[in-house]
C-alpha cells in the first residue's frame, strides 16, 4: 500500500513538473512574416466577398473548411486583415469542437485560434505598443476598443475549449489559474459593451465563475446569474441556453433545466437567427444529440 501511495505521489509530481506550463503563453502574434503581402486593406474585393459569403454557409465540415480556405486567401493578400483573422480564429474553434475527435488535433486548432486572435488584437496600435514592450494579452487588453471585441472573445473561447477538451482532470487542476487570465479581458469587454452580441460577454463570464474553484473566485450562484443575464440579453439566441444546459445544468444535476433549455434550442428555426449560421447549425445538432442522452447524463 505504501509503495502504491509513493507511486501515486511521484506521478502527481511528474504531472506538475511536465504540465505546469502546458498552457504557457507564447508571443507569436508579431512573428508573422508579411514580406510580399499587400499593404493593410490590400485584399481584393472579390476575395473579401468570397470569404464573407463562405462563412455564411459554413454549416457542415466541408463548408467550414471552404470558408477557412477563403479567409486564408484573404490573409495571403493582407496578413493584417482584422475581419479574416477573427473569422479564421472562430472557424478554427468550431472545427475543433464540432468536427475533430483527436485531442491533439483539437489542441492545435485551439492554439492556432489564440494566435490568430492575438494577431487581430495586434492590429490595434496601442495594443501593439504594449505587446512590443512585453505586455501579455490579458494586460494589454486594457487599451482595446469595440473594434477588437471579436478578437478578445475568440481568444477567451479558444482558451476555455482547450482547457475543457484537451486536458485530463489532473492537468486542469495544475492549469486552473490560467482561467483567471480571462478576468481582465472580461472586465474590459464589460466596460466597452456588456450587451455585445446578445449576451456573449455574460455567457463567457458564467464559465469563468463555474470553472474556477471558490478560492480563486469561482461562484456557482454568480455563474447561474450570468447565464440568466446572457439569456436576457439574447432572448432569441441559441448559444446561451445550449451552453447553460450542456455545461452548467449537467454540473448542477438540473435535469429539468437541461431538458427545457435544449428542447427550446432544438425547436428553433435557426435560419436567419442572430447567431452565426455555422455555430447555429452545430448547436442545434448538438442539442438534439444531448437530449437523446439525457438518461445517461442524469
Amino acid at each position: 500500500m505504501k509503495t502504491r501511495s509513493a507511486q501515486t505521489l511521484l506521478l502527481l509530481v511528474l504531472i506538475v513538473t511536465f504540465t505546469a506550463d502546458c498552457m504557457g503563453w507564447r508571443p507569436e502574434w508579431n512573428r508573422v512574416d508579411t514580406a510580399g503581402t499587400r499593404a493593410a486593406g490590400g485584399a481584393t474585393k472579390a476575395s473579401l466577398e468570397q470569404a464573407r459569403e463562405a462563412s455564411q454557409h459554413a454549416v457542415t465540415a466541408d463548408a467550414l473548411h471552404a470558408a477557412m480556405a477563403a479567409h486564408e486567401l484573404v490573409l495571403a493578400q493582407d496578413a493584417q486583415n482584422y475581419a479574416s483573422l477573427v473569422a479564421l480564429a472562430d472557424h478554427s474553434i468550431l472545427l475543433a469542437t464540432a468536427y475533430t475527435e483527436s485531442r491533439g488535433a483539437k489542441r492545435e486548432f485551439y492554439e492556432r485560434a489564440m494566435r490568430l486572435a492575438e494577431r487581430a488584437m495586434y492590429t490595434n496600435p496601442d495594443f501593439k505598443r504594449l505587446a512590443d514592450g512585453g505586455a501579455r494579452p490579458w494586460v494589454a487588453c486594457s487599451v482595446l476598443t469595440e473594434r477588437e471585441m471579436g478578437a478578445m472573445m475568440a481568444w477567451m473561447t479558444a482558451l476555455l475549449y482547450k482547457f475543457k477538451e484537451c486536458m485530463s482532470p489532473p492537468v486542469r487542476v495544475v492549469n486552473v489559474r490560467w482561467i483567471t487570465r480571462l478576468d481582465p479581458i472580461l472586465d474590459r469587454m464589460e466596460q466597452i459593451d456588456e450587451k455585445w452580441e446578445g449576451g456573449a460577454v455574460p455567457f463567457t463570464r458564467a464559465f469563468y465563475y463555474f470553472i474556477l474553484p471558490r478560492s480563486l473566485g469561482g461562484d456557482r450562484e454568480l455563474a447561474a446569474s450570468s447565464f440568466a443575464r446572457a439569456v436576457e440579453l439574447g432572448p432569441t439566441r441559441v448559444l446561451s441556453r445550449w451552453g447553460r444546459a450542456k455545461f452548467f445544468h449537467v454540473l448542477m444535476k438540473d435535469r429539468a433545466g437541461f431538458v427545457e433549455d435544449l428542447e427550446w434550442v432544438a425547436s428553433r428555426d435557426v435560419q436567419g437567427a442572430p447567431d452565426p449560421p455555422a455555430w447555429s447549425a452545430y448547436i442545434q445538432r448538438d442539442a438534439t444529440r444531448l437530449l437523446q442522452q439525457v438518461d445517461r447524463l442524469f
